[in-house]
């Protein structure tokens, strides 16, 4: 428990995939928040591999089928 209190969560959504579940470990890459534009700058802070502690699969029908997978996801949790 103490671990968990100490990690960063981020809630992140990105293009649908079925290969991601709750448990795996995915490399996130963070831009660099400094008020440049065109610089391609990682933040290396927040930037890493983060373990996916919860995940949902939308898919949504309509005009164009589209599907999204939502995850909150854990730094320095393991």
């Amino acid at each position: 428990y103490s671990t968990l209190s100490k990690a960063m969560a981020v809630n992140i959504a990105v293009p649908g995939d079925f290969d991601l579940n709750a448990g795996g470990v995915v490399n996130v890459v963070f831009p660099q928040m400094d008020g440049l534009t065109g610089v391609d700058k990682q933040d290396k802070q927040m930037s890493g591999k983060y373990v996916i502690s919860a995940l949902r699969h939308t898919i949504t029908f309509g005009a164009k089928t589209m599907h999204t997978t939502s995850m909150q996801l854990i730094k320095g949790a393991y």
